[in-house]
Parts: structure tokens; sequence; C-alpha cells
């Protein structure tokens, strides 16, 4: 098989590999401790927010039938049936978007200004 042919299948597999097991552990609500980041994805939920399918707050407890969780700034409980969750995420840390797109555009300037330096131009 052709090497060109051949990466690109290889880094699919290491992908998979490193960040399946990521997306399964997401899903266990035993390993969940109050106060856990968590977003919930579910049908008909409770209160105010009944038209929104998504829902992000802080995770307070669980029995056989329901999930309750914290929303918003006002801290308000809600508490969502089991049968209506289709999918509970643990956050493993606050997203970092802007940090990275700094990070991204100092290193591609840099890269930028080396490469153009380099040419001679």
């Amino acid at each position: 098989m052709n090497s060109k042919k051949l990466t690109p299948m290889i880094l699919v597999v290491l992908a998979l590999a490193v960040f399946g097991p990521m997306s399964a552990a997401a899903d266990d609500t035993a390993n969940l401790a109050p106060g856990a980041r968590v977003r919930v994805t579910a049908d008909g939920l409770p209160g105010e927010i009944t038209n929104v399918k998504k829902v992000t707050g802080y995770f307070v407890s669980q029995n056989d039938s329901t999930i309750s969780m914290t929303t918003g700034e006002s801290k308000s409980l809600l508490v969502i049936p089991r049968e209506n969750l289709e999918l509970l995420e643990k956050s493993v840390q606050s997203s970092r978007r802007g940090q990275g797109a700094a990070i991204g555009l100092a290193v591609g300037a840099g890269m930028g200004a080396l490469m153009g330096y380099a040419s001679g131009d």
C-alpha cells in the first residue's frame, strides 16, 4: 500500500484510540461528584426552560428516576426525569478557545515571518 494513503488511516485510528474513551466516560453518572460541571441534553426539560433541549450547570444529586442540577446565575434547581435524558456530559475543563486562538496566531505569525525571512523576499 502507498505510504501517502496509509498515513491518513493511521491518524484516524490513532485519534479514535485517544479520544474514543473520553466520550464513553462522559456518560458515566456513577463517577459524578456534587458540584461537577455537566451539560444535559433532554426532551421536555421542566420549569422555565421547556423550549431548550441542552442546558449546562452543576450536578447536585441523582436517584433511580431523576438527575438534579443547578443552572444559571440564579442557581435554580432543575430536576430531570431519567426517561427524558438523552445525554449527560461531564465537563473535564472549561473551554480555553481564546487562549488557543492567541497561541495559534502567535505561532503562525512567527512561522510566517521566519519563512519570509528565509526566502529572502
